[in-house]
């Protein structure tokens, strides 16, 4: 029996996003710390990125 395997868009579609701050707040970031784009989009600021402010999940 042959499996098809789901396309990268079929499996992106059938995902419920969450929203980027609930991501930012698991690896150690706050909502100062975001340049907020849209509800599941943002840019973390250079100053976070450089100082080693990140964490690994």
């Amino acid at each position: 029996m042959k499996t098809s395997v789901k396309s990268d868009i079929e499996i992106a579609q059938q995902s419920k996003m969450k929203p980027i701050l609930e991501i930012a707040e698991k690896i150690g970031l706050t909502e100062n710390d975001l340049e907020f784009y849209r509800k599941y989009m943002a840019k973390i600021s250079n100053d976070c990125s450089r100082g080693g402010r990140l964490k690994s999940v």
